[in-house]
C-alpha cells in the first residue's frame, strides 16, 4: 500500500461500487459514470482500478484500460475524479503517478487520456505531468462538447513492481 499523508492508494474493490458511485457524482455531477459501468470497470481484466482513500472513505479514483493496437501495449486514462474536498491536496497527481508506475510494470510505454475542451484546470495538470495535446475530438461528450486528446510516453527504466502490498 502506498501512503499520502493519511491518503492510502490501493486497487478498487467490487465493495468499493457505491462509494464510488457517490464519489463519480461528486466529481462530475453532470457527467458521473453510471454504477453499471463502474461494475463493469471494477470486474473487467483489461481494466485496473486504483483509488484513493483517507480514513475509510474513497476521496480519487483513476480508472485505466489495458490495450493493444497491432504489437503495441498501451493504456488509456479512461478518468481521473477527485473528490472536491480532497482536490489541490495532491490526490490526483498521487493517482496519475501511481497509474504510470502501473503501466511501466506492465511494460506499457504509452498512456493515452481524454479532456474536455472546457477543462483547463485538468489540462493544465495533464500538461504539468508530461502529456501532449494530440487531437481535437469534436462532440466527444455526450453534451456535445468537444474533447482534447493527450498522450504521454513512458521510459520503462523504471520497473518497479506496481503491485500494492
Amino acid at each position: 500500500m502506498k501512503r499520502n499523508s493519511a491518503v492510502t492508494l490501493r486497487y478498487g474493490r467490487p465493495d468499493d461500487l457505491h462509494q464510488l458511485a457517490d464519489l463519480e457524482r461528486a466529481a462530475f455531477p453532470d457527467d458521473a459514470f453510471e454504477i453499471g459501468l463502474i461494475e463493469e470497470l471494477l470486474t473487467q481484466d483489461r481494466a485496473t482500478v486504483l483509488v484513493a482513500e483517507d480514513q475509510g472513505r474513497l476521496v480519487g479514483v483513476v480508472y485505466l484500460l489495458w490495450k493493444r493496437h497491432r504489437l503495441n501495449k498501451y493504456c488509456r486514462v479512461f478518468s481521473l475524479a477527485v473528490d472536491p474536498s480532497a482536490r489541490s491536496k495532491g490526490v490526483g497527481l498521487g493517482l496519475m503517478k501511481t497509474a504510470e508506475q502501473e503501466a511501466r510494470f506492465r511494460s506499457v510505454a504509452r498512456l493515452t487520456l481524454e479532456v474536455r475542451q472546457t477543462n483547463l484546470l485538468a489540462i493544465q495538470f495533464y500538461r504539468k505531468l508530461g502529456y501532449r495535446r494530440t487531437g481535437k475530438l469534436r462532440g466527444f461528450y455526450p453534451d456535445g462538447t468537444d474533447g482534447l486528446s493527450f498522450g504521454k510516453n513512458l521510459t520503462l527504466e523504471d520497473q518497479t513492481p506496481g503491485k500494492f502490498g
